[in-house]
């Protein structure tokens, strides 16, 4: 009976050493947890000690009263000690456990980005092939610069990469090269115009990563900076809120994932801060990226504003421009969009061909970007072009192209489109026709807009 006894006794060590071992490393802010393993072993086999002694004949009276107290006393240590593991313990929350475990929420909020970056892709491009937009290296935006020409021979190569001049860098054609580039080392600055194609280029590289996620085990996300509201929060803690806010993901789990390399941060929309919150937030991810040596990040923002903050990302590895479209691309985007007329237009009508001229304003230092070179304003021109309406300038476009959108199919289309997108999804409206008018949208929306310029909104 005794050596049964025994052995469920050691079985019973051994099981819970083993489960703390697995359950003491996940406490990383539970001091003396080693000094706790080694008492909650000590009291064990006090015990063990005791309840042998208790059962031997040969023992004096003195040595088992001396071990029966001390047996008792082991107990209550036990207890004691046990106790606070479990409360310890208990903080840990329970997604947490799983995440370690299996990874199965890790998988979900993958399969969850999976599908909502493909739904942006489809509405913000459609069916069609994506426009390859051009790049071009902007080192010095991330403070990378060095003069080539004082180097020895022998560095010449390394310090190409930190070269201002134009085309020193391969970036490759795409930015998932970019990215994966050896010198930027999956840290990276996208900066170009209003409408240049920097979040669709950040969801193409999302969409990218995601195929690899099976393998790198990381799971990038898109994080929306203009959400940044409290300059002295940290980055760390902002990227679990939003996880959090979006998903119910618990932020000691989001956290232990940053840590773990398991999230890649693509932060869009740097500009939209404002200057004097855009340099704090900037310092802030600088930090961040210093805080954690070998953290993937890639940052958006509008190459005029980023240089107006005067405060570098110099945590970040390179920079890239996002280059106006040629006519070869534009020619390619429009016949693959099978909008030939509109092409055809371009080159007869002389008020459209102007608009891909470049012309300069008055006192500026460089001619401004034509605006039918800009992605975005192609694609309105794409969708809105009619024949017999002429266009010469921005707002020519802007009228037709509002009109088109709010029009009852265009409406129609859109709901037929995003019904199976998302499910139980409840619009405003029940019915399309209840939806306002055009006229009625226009008053509603410069009232937002009032709104927002009188609360300094950006």
């Amino acid at each position: 009976m005794l050596i049964a006894i025994k052995i469920v006794a050691i079985a019973c060590i051994a099981v819970l050493v083993g489960a703390l071992t697995n359950q003491l490393p996940a406490l990383s802010d539970f001091k003396g947890k080693t000094g706790l393993l080694i008492r909650l072993i000590v009291w064990l086999t006090l015990i063990a000690a005791a309840h042998e002694i208790l059962g031997s004949e040969e023992a004096s009276d003195q040595a088992k009263l001396m071990f029966r107290y001390g047996g008792v006393a082991a107990a209550v240590g036990l207890l004691y000690e046990g106790s606070t593991l479990y409360g310890a313990v208990r903080q840990l929350p329970a997604s947490e456990a799983e995440s370690l475990a299996a990874d199965d929420l890790l998988d979900r909020l993958c399969g969850d980005v999976r599908k909502r970056v493909d739904e942006r892709l489809e509405y913000a491009v459609g069916k069609k092939a994506l426009i390859t937009l051009g790049m071009e290296p902007q080192q010095r935006a991330v403070g990378k610069v060095e003069r080539q020409a004082e180097a020895p021979p022998a560095w010449n190569r390394v310090l190409r990469f930190f070269s201002s001049a134009k085309g020193e860098i391969d970036f490759g054609e795409t930015v998932e090269k970019a990215f994966s580039h050896q010198d930027i080392d999956r840290k990276l600055l996208i900066l170009g115009e209003p409408g240049s194609g920097k979040t669709t280029t950040l969801l193409t590289l999302a969409q990218a990563l995601l195929a690899q996620a099976k393998t790198t085990r990381q799971v990038p996300y898109i994080f929306e900076l203009s959400a940044w509201r409290d300059d002295e929060q940290e980055i760390i803690d902002w990227l679990s809120d939003q996880l959090k806010f979006d998903h119910g993901i618990d932020p000691e789990v989001s956290r232990l994932w940053i840590k773990q390399k398991r999230l890649l941060p693509l932060l869009d929309g740097l500009d939209e801060l404002g200057i004097e919150r855009q340099k704090k937030c900037v310092e802030k991810i600088n930090a961040f990226m210093k805080a954690l040596p070998g953290q993937a990040v890639v940052v958006c923002c509008r190459s005029e504003e980023y240089g107006e903050g005067q405060v570098q990302l110099n945590a970040l590895n390179g920079a890239l421009c996002l280059k106006p479209l040629t006519r070869e691309q534009i020619k390619d985007y429009l016949l693959k969009s099978k909008r030939k007329a509109v092409w055809t237009a371009l080159q007869q009508q002389p008020e459209l061909a102007a608009l891909l001229e470049a012309v300069s304003a008055q006192g500026a230092e460089k001619a401004e970007t034509p605006f039918l070179q800009i992605p975005l304003f192609l694609q309105m021109l794409a969708v809105a072009y009619q024949p017999g309406v002429l266009i010469t300038k921005k707002t020519d476009l802007f009228d037709p192209y509002i009109v088109h959108q709010l029009k009852l199919e265009t409406r129609k289309a859109y709901r037929e489109w995003m019904q199976p997108q998302v499910r139980g999804m409840d619009f405003a409206y029940k019915k399309i026709e209840d939806e306002p008018e055009l006229e009625q949208v226009k008053r509603y929306l410069g009232w937002l807009a009032w709104q927002m310029n009188d609360n300094n909104i950006p």
